[in-house]
């Protein structure tokens, strides 16, 4: 009987996922729209249109001014002392970026001059560059590295130069694998056959480019093609550890999965309209690699949501609605950014406030554990559900399916 009731009683726990959401208290102190965050180690950065903000993910009391800018911060890289802030700017009939270098921890910055209006990232001291070059006619999508944190670049091709039949439509997006040493680079082509995504993989620092996927036919209404024409926008990936071998990328109409490196895919999630070609983002669970979430506007609820998956992307549940409608007052929730899982908890942030939801309920897979011991998968929890590191000395957990006194 003890058995039985122990049983009903992890099942119906594992039923109620407590979604809670609770404001980091950045709305009180940051009255401008946000743009984006990082991380590094245990500090969160949140950037925008007065500087950037910091907030320690171990204490969670409070935020901090790190860096105070006149212009609107695109994009923000930290790792020890060195500091990138890329700034946003515009005369009115188009936009660049601006990236600036501090080398002491962010007390003073100095301009880097980039080909380009670009986005950036940095592996291995190097800094990697998407941006555009015009040739002749044509506006095609390039990819730059500095060995020299931005004193000197290199142009890299991302793709066959065929400037008779192919142009880039926008900046290519360039991605690095945190677990080996691939990166991947993709983007829309104009091309004389109509417009499609490329998706290409470079396992030497991209100095050449394999497997050039196509990544989707074009999704036109027609043969005739317009301006705009209508692709499969290709945005942020997750990746999991090399022994689970899972890649998510967010596309035009929800998520897509891969399980061999990017050569082939197939619909992970289909929940968007064709047209919202925001860079929507996904990422995967500090503590469970198994375990995935993504914010994504639901064409038939109207509204967003954050939906989760425990299987890789296998299938999805809704983790917390996030519009009015539903039931949630907290906030309108426009255009959200999902970025970081830490510890027991994940960090989300709209373009107002930086958000906290405890999802420890959802990191234990705590519904395939079984008092009868039959499903047990290796790990030690508590009686609320969270995974240990060790075997308490005294007390009661669960082990491998089983319940354990001490």
């Amino acid at each position: 009987m003890k058995r039985l009731l122990f049983t009903l009683f992890l099942s119906l726990f594992a039923l109620v996922i407590c979604a809670q959401i609770e404001s980091t208290g950045l709305s009180g102190l940051y009255e401008d729209v946000l743009h984006g965050c990082a991380l590094e180690e245990d500090t969160l950065f949140t950037y925008g249109e007065k500087g950037v903000y910091s907030y320690d993910l171990k204490k969670r009391d409070k935020w901090e001014m790190f860096c105070e800018t006149d212009n609107t911060v695109h994009q923000f890289y930290k790792n020890k002392n060195i500091v990138i802030i890329a700034f946003l700017n515009s005369d009115g009939t188009s936009w660049t970026n601006k990236l600036h270098i501090s080398e002491d921890y962010g007390n003073s910055f100095r301009e880097i001059t980039t080909p380009g209006f670009a986005d950036f990232i940095v592996y291995n001291e190097k800094i990697y560059l998407s941006s555009t070059e015009r040739k002749l006619y044509s506006t095609l999508g390039a990819v730059y590295v500095s060995e020299d944190l931005g004193q000197n670049w290199e142009r890299m091709s991302w793709m066959i130069d065929d400037y008779e039949t192919n142009t880039l439509r926008g900046r290519p997006t360039i991605c690095k694998n945190p677990y080996d040493d691939i990166f991947y680079v993709y983007g829309p082509i104009s091309g004389i056959d109509g417009i499609f995504s490329y998706f290409n993989i470079s396992y030497d620092g991209l100095k050449s480019f394999e497997h050039h996927v196509r990544y989707r036919e074009i999704l036109a209404p027609s043969e005739d093609v317009d301006a705009q024409g209508e692709y499969t926008h290709l945005g942020m990936m997750a990746f999991t550890p090399k022994d689970k071998n899972t890649i998510l990328i967010t596309t035009s109409r929800g998520l897509d999965k891969t399980s061999d490196g990017g050569i082939t895919w197939r619909t992970s999630l289909d929940v968007c309209d064709q047209e919202n070609g925001v860079t929507k983002s996904v990422l995967f669970d500090a503590l469970n690699p198994e375990v995935a979430y993504t914010p994504l506007y639901n064409k038939n609820k109207g509204g967003w949501a954050i939906y989760y998956t425990k299987d890789m992307g296998d299938t999805w549940d809704v983790l917390l609605p996030l519009n009015p409608e539903e039931g949630n007052e907290l906030n309108d929730y426009f255009l959200i950014y999902l970025f970081c899982s830490s510890g027991n908890y994940l960090y989300f942030t709209d373009i107002k406030d930086v958000y906290r939801i405890d999802v420890s309920s959802i990191q234990t897979g705590i519904s395939s554990v079984s008092a009868e011991g039959n499903s047990g998968d290796g790990f030690i929890y508590d009686l609320q559900g969270r995974r240990l590191n060790a075997e308490p000395s005294h007390g009661i957990y669960i082990k491998d399916g089983k319940k354990v006194a001490r």
